[in-house]
């Protein structure tokens, strides 16, 4: 008779297991820290860029990868709505895509373009490769929207809520972008706004 085995088999939630993840707009401030995020949690993470990416198309394709360490970095035309299908997914199976994805002016026509028309091709893109979570980082800020750009993204939040598709809607604000201009006021010993939101 066989006597029993005292191994141990650990079973990973599939909640904790690896995932293959497509990131857009992976240049920004909160784009890196996502990548950074998901690749330390061993996702295997895939960046779709655009080959002049970062503030004012400062990056070159060379400062994207470097910035971008631990993800395979793809380059391509987020307005171009068939690029991210050809270039991005490649005929590939993702989980999911996380997008952190955002105009470069917040400019009506600018966003209009990304905030909204953009993402709305990157969903559809998503969908027809089988994807199976949208995540959306939609920094709209914490004001009562009044700027195109916060129109656009929100409008973009009813087409993916609307979609089928499973979501996640995270809304990092610029609230740290409003403190950081106060931070010279401060040290100067000069007045300073407080924000503050109502729920």
């Amino acid at each position: 008779m066989t006597p029993p085995s005292n191994s141990v088999h650990a079973v990973v939630p599939r909640s904790l297991r690896p995932r293959r993840v497509l990131v857009l707009g992976a240049t920004g401030t909160i784009g890196r820290a996502t990548v950074r995020a998901l690749a330390g949690r061993g996702h295997d993470v895939v960046c779709f860029v655009r080959p002049r990416a970062g503030v004012r198309g400062s990056l070159a394709p060379d400062d994207s990868m470097r910035l971008l360490a631990g993800a395979t970095v793809r380059f391509g035309d987020v307005g171009d709505p068939g690029a991210l299908a050809r270039e991005g997914f490649r005929g590939e199976a993702f989980d999911a895509v996380v997008s952190c994805l955002a105009s470069r002016t917040g400019a009506p026509r600018d966003a209009w373009a990304i905030d909204h028309k953009a993402h709305a091709d990157a969903l559809e893109a998503a969908r027809t490769a089988g994807v199976s979570h949208f995540v959306l980082l939609s920094a709209i800020c914490v004001q009562k929207p009044l700027l195109a750009f916060q129109k656009a993204k929100l409008a973009f939040e009813t087409a993916l809520i609307e979609s089928g598709l499973t979501y996640s809607i995270v809304r990092p604000t610029a609230f740290f972008k409003s403190l950081s201009g106060q931070v010279a006021r401060v040290r100067q010993g000069k007045p300073f706004l407080v924000l503050a939101t109502e729920r």
